[in-house]
């Protein structure tokens, strides 16, 4: 289905990707993803995924001399323009929030890491969800792409180097709606069966009227 495609064309499984070498320097970067993050096709797919009006807020944090900003920015300097930066989704309590946008995530926090020592971070919205604990908002990131840890499923990115994480924004959304998200049936097959349905119950039950079934069924 069309709303399960990445905006991503590099195989990375992250909707947004890019190679630090066609990007510039990190205000270019940051502005790249940040703009990704805005734009209708973005949004919708935050909708068709369950997320009810959502919106992209850039981190207005990120100016020279914040140290989570001048760490990156040092970093991805210093990154082969072969190097993949990627976008993804960080879900947490809402008292977190505020502070991790201005300083990032900090290692001491780190817990229960079952697949080895790093930030985690989900490439898909919903999965991140699952950690907001009701927020309502989830933390958008660019980080650098690192070689998919064994045994670590594809939709989880961790990653080791807290210079290699950046938070560009943050999401925030009315309420999240489950079965949005769930694949549903097409509306000209749903027709079909109804009609077929319909026909079927004029063959086997000659009291049945298909004019008046037929109207019910007419736009």
């Amino acid at each position: 289905m069309a709303e399960d495609q990445s905006l991503d064309a590099a195989g990375t499984g992250c909707w947004v990707s890019h190679r630090r070498g066609d990007l510039g320097g990190i205000d270019e970067i940051t502005l790249q993803f940040q703009r990704v993050c805005e734009s209708p096709e973005f949004l919708e797919r935050l909708r068709v995924k369950g997320f009810v009006e959502p919106t992209f807020h850039r981190n207005e944090e990120l100016v020279w001399g914040n140290p989570c900003f001048d760490k990156f920015r040092c970093a991805a300097s210093y990154k082969k323009p072969s190097t993949r930066l990627g976008l993804v989704f960080h879900g947490t309590d809402q008292h977190n929030l505020s502070s991790i946008l201005k300083t990032g995530l900090s290692p001491g926090t780190r817990s229960k890491q079952a697949y080895g020592r790093g930030e985690y971070f989900a490439k898909d919205p919903i999965l991140a969800n699952k950690y907001a604990r009701g927020a309502l908002q989830l933390l958008v990131f660019v980080v650098v792409l690192p070689p998919q840890k064994e045994h670590c499923p594809n939709v989880i990115v961790v990653v080791s180097q807290n210079d290699h994480q950046l938070p560009i924004g943050k999401v925030t959304f009315q309420c999240f709606n489950s079965m949005k998200s769930k694949q549903t049936t097409p509306v000209h097959l749903t027709a079909f069966l109804l009609l077929s349905a319909v026909m079927i119950m004029a063959l086997v039950a000659p009291d049945f009227e298909l004019g008046k079934a037929l109207l019910l069924l007419s736009p």
